[in-house]
């Protein structure tokens, strides 16, 4: 008689779980077809290969993949933030654009001198909000209570090295390994993940909800 096959990783979202033998079976679950990247080298065309070989392509592609997962889930993440802020301001965010909630909590923020590096200016508030103009934040000081929110692959200058991250109340998502995107997002408090014990094998196939996001 087999043994039921054990379960190394786990997420957990609200009342979704998912368990997998490696982060990318967990990867897998936040963006699908992420662990058939592979497989797609294996049957694609020269041309859909460009030229590159085997390794170089799937690291290519699975990068892709996580960024795209890490903009996915930071915009579920910011208008999280985004719609509490609103809630507390009393702004009814449902009937307002990402710009105009994010200029109304700008209002709220007290703005100082221009010319002190550390000033929060209503650039910074749109670009924390929508996502645009983020190099305004770069080296920024952010000690408000809504959040910065934004993907570390955001502040990577044109020679590979990365820009000074803002710092204070900061949620950046990281999709260059499995690993730092699946901790980011549970820095984020959207998941959390755990290296399950040897005997435990139990596994649910559910996809990860947005429940965290509605709650």
């Amino acid at each position: 008689m087999t043994s039921k096959q054990t379960k190394r990783y786990r997420f957990t979202s609200g009342d979704t779980v998912v368990d997998g033998d490696t982060l990318t079976d967990l990867v897998a679950k936040l963006e699908p077809g992420y662990d058939k990247i592979p497989g797609w080298y294996d049957t694609a065309d020269d041309e859909f290969r460009g030229g590159l070989g085997r390794n170089e392509w799937v690291a290519q592609k699975s990068f892709e993949a996580r960024m795209m997962c890490a903009e996915k889930y930071a915009w579920i993440i910011r208008d999280f933030h985004t719609a509490i802020m609103c809630d507390d301001l009393g702004v009814d965010w449902q009937n307002l654009t990402r710009e105009q909630r994010a200029r109304a909590i700008a209002e709220s923020f007290t703005m100082v001198d221009d010319d002190d590096p550390k000033v929060i200016t209503e650039d910074m508030v749109l670009a924390s909000c929508t996502n645009t103009g983020l190099p305004v934040l770069v080296g920024a000081i952010w000690p408000y209570p809504y959040p910065i929110v934004g993907v570390t692959t955001s502040f990577i200058n044109q020679d590979g090295s990365f820009l000074p991250f803002p710092t204070g109340n900061v949620i950046l998502v990281d999709p260059m390994t499995d690993s730092t995107l699946l901790r980011s997002l549970q820095d984020a408090k959207l998941i959390t993940l755990t290296e399950l014990p040897p005997h435990e094998s139990a596994q649910c196939d559910t996809p990860l909800s947005q429940g965290w996001n509605e709650s």
